[in-house]
């Protein structure tokens, strides 16, 4: 079967799945059970109707189209509806928090969280944190992925007296274009002047990347912006954000530049990273690719042999708890001939 015959009985199956859902859509007691509410589920993110007329003028007749994204939190399994599509593929992600360089002692997991693998890492270094306080185990210092920081939470994990080693995301700006570290700012997070010593005419609140809402930006005088020798390499930007466009030099008015606390720790952030002492630190954060690797071979936690959220969460608090306690065992014993019996 080629690809447009696979996409033909695709659709044909969803026509007929939406005859089953309106058949029983009024009937209390297949409503009621989990088959039927999960093929009514899946119906509702692969699928939907559309009202085609009718020959000859006669009544609208549905008509069943496949959305054209139908990865993400959807369903993947009617065995176990907690999984979803993530990057990695279908399935359930587990993230694992352990002590590092703790001087001669054991590094022992302190924390995990298990859900459907669509979920995204962003922000989750500040659930992590709460788990850790909450049971006295508030680090000084941790050491991310990058896939976890956003700029928000990165401002609220260092608010909380911790150092966040973690590769700041400044996705948006190229790699050559200075940061908003490089200007001069007072205590109350003005800007006194630019990397050309220049200071602003300005500051006002304004909309940004076509957001609702508006935020502070340091306002320069475009004429002495223009004039300069490195307005490719500012990120300061002209109205209707032409500023870092291919000739930045042809547009007109003064230049304006964003600078919410936010978007100034992602650029020092960015900045400490490119340094070499802290790319020696962060190297540290690569041991707990081991320990990931360590739970899917020795422990079995890459390929589970149960289903449903409760009890995937159940099984990888047991295999932590064993690695935890062969890492224990391990160190009592001063070798690892005791590993090898466990």
């Amino acid at each position: 079967m080629g690809p447009s015959g696979h996409k033909q009985k695709l659709e044909e199956l969803a026509a007929y799945m939406h005859r089953l859902v309106v058949l029983f859509d009024n009937d209390p007691p297949v409503g009621s059970n989990e088959p039927y509410q999960l093929l009514v589920r899946l119906f509702q993110e692969q699928c939907q109707v559309r009202a085609e007329a009718g020959a000859d003028g006669g009544q609208p007749s549905p008509s069943v189209i496949l959305n054209e994204k139908r990865q993400g939190d959807t369903l993947q399994s009617p065995f176990d509806p907690d999984a979803s599509y993530g990057h990695k593929g279908k399935g359930c992600s587990v993230h694992i928090t352990e002590t590092c360089n703790y001087a001669d002692k054991s590094e022992i997991i302190t924390d995990f969280e298990a859900h459907g693998a669509a979920r995204s890492d962003v922000g989750k270094a500040l659930d992590v944190i709460n788990r850790l306080e909450s049971t006295g185990l508030k680090p000084e210092t941790l050491f991310a992925d990058g896939g976890y920081p956003s700029a928000p939470s990165s401002a609220t994990v260092i608010k909380r007296d911790i150092e966040f080693m973690t590769p700041g995301n400044r996705a948006r700006l190229p790699q050559e274009v200075m940061g908003r570290d490089q200007f001069t700012f007072d205590e109350d997070g003005l800007v006194l002047k630019c990397p050309e010593l220049h200071p602003p005419v300005d500051h006002r609140l304004r909309s940004a990347n076509n957001r609702k809402g508006s935020s502070l930006h340091a306002i320069f005088n475009g004429d002495i912006c223009r004039a300069g020798n490195k307005l490719e390499r500012c990120p300061v930007r002209a109205p209707n954000h032409r500023g870092c466009g291919s000739n930045p030099r042809d547009t007109k008015g003064d230049f304006r530049l964003e600078i919410t606390p936010q978007l100034r720790l992602r650029d020092q952030m960015y900045a400490a990273q490119q340094t070499d002492p802290w790319r020696e630190r962060y190297k540290i954060r690569s041991g707990v690719e081991a320990t990931m690797s360590e739970l899917k071979r020795r422990h079995g936690m890459g390929k589970l042999r149960v289903r449903r959220a409760a009890k995937v969460c159940f099984a990888v608090a047991c295999k932590v708890i064993a690695c935890n306690i062969k890492r224990w065992a391990r160190a009592a014993a001063g070798s690892d001939r005791l590993l090898n019996r466990l």
